[in-house]
């Protein structure tokens, strides 16, 4: 461009329209929030872009799910009865004097634009705004959360953002829906949530009844084998993290011995041997378990103490347990 140049100008009417729908949207919201949480509720800030808007408040708490539905339905009630959206200039003192918002700490000149909502809402405003509600279309909070102490944030939506956000929603819970085979997924979800909850309890009850002192059937099952204690048992479900909280727990109630235990859990198997101090001139945990390992199609090693290690042949794993009884006969 050059000096004298002739330029021609155009506004984006799509844009334009959706920043008037969002604009005014911060008004209802506003006038919402100190009609239903407070007349406390000030604005502190607020963006407004063509996609969506944010409105931060002066509040002292999160708005829970019942504050957030009863905000929504207001705002959206006023939108469906269109609702006439007019500007005045008045002096500053006829503005507030009429009940007109002011922005706290916001200086204002003389002569200010009044933007009202008919029979709702009234702000000092010199932005651009629809004509009557019904223009905004529907509106949708997609977020609510605290950016500062004493100050939330509402984040929302209207017009053909606000469409097509309540169109992907129905689209995932159409899928979610088609996924569980039912037409009433929260009670298919609620029914699932509370069959694994019922199932990690009872593996948490089954990891205790190894593992907790009072579960001596498993020392009991211990074996002599030349003068040595053989733990060695299969177990199914449980973590590397279990099986070595659980071999620890083994090793130190038997004081002498050689524990060996395998899982299988989703598809592989885990494999751990541990040798008490006493022993360990005699039996090496790390060269019991490569031995069981290769043989079941694994691989594990380890230390003198404990060692570990897995395979993906489950069907292997009876075997397993049996193995270290012939190892240790072997080995002494």
């Amino acid at each position: 461009l050059q000096k004298g140049d002739e330029v021609l100008c155009e506004v984006d009417k799509d844009r334009r329209f959706a920043i008037m729908r969002n604009h005014t949207a911060t008004h209802l919201l506003h006038a919402s929030l100190r009609s239903i949480i407070g007349e406390h509720v000030k604005q502190s800030g607020s963006l407004v872009s063509d996609d969506k808007f944010r409105f931060d408040f002066t509040h002292f708490h999160a708005l829970d799910g019942d504050e957030i539905e009863e905000i929504e339905k207001m705002v959206n009630d006023v939108i469906l009865e269109n609702r006439k959206v007019f500007t005045e200039i008045k002096t500053i003192d006829e503005a507030v004097s009429s009940g007109a918002m002011a922005l706290f700490g916001e200086k204002y000149g003389d002569t200010v634009r009044v933007v009202t909502v008919e029979d709702f809402s009234r702000e000092l405003c010199g932005g651009t705004h629809c004509s009557a509600t019904g223009q905004i279309g529907p509106f949708v909070i997609t977020s609510e959360g605290s950016v500062a102490a004493g100050i939330r944030r509402i984040e929302a939506i209207t017009g053909h953002a606000a469409i097509n956000y309540l169109k992907r929603r129905s689209s995932e819970l159409n899928s979610i829906s088609a996924l569980l085979r039912t037409d009433a997924p929260l009670d298919k979800l609620a029914g699932i949530l509370e069959e694994v909850k019922a199932l990690k309890k009872e593996i948490e009850q089954l990891k205790t009844s190894v593992s907790s002192p009072n579960g001596r059937d498993i020392i009991q099952s211990a074996r002599d084998i030349n003068g040595v204690r053989v733990v060695s048992f299969r177990q199914d479900g449980l973590s590397m993290n279990d099986l070595r909280t659980l071999s620890d727990n083994l090793k130190n109630r038997i004081k002498s011995g050689v524990v060996f235990i395998a899982s299988g859990n989703n598809g592989q198997a885990s494999l751990i041997c541990s040798v008490t101090r006493d022993l360990q001139n005699r039996y090496h945990a790390g060269e019991i378990l490569k031995e069981i390992a290769l043989a079941c199609g694994g691989r594990g090693g380890g230390k003198a103490h404990m060692a570990q290690g897995g395979t993906k042949e489950l069907d292997k794993l009876d075997k397993a347990v049996d193995m270290i009884y012939d190892i240790i006969k072997g080995t002494g």
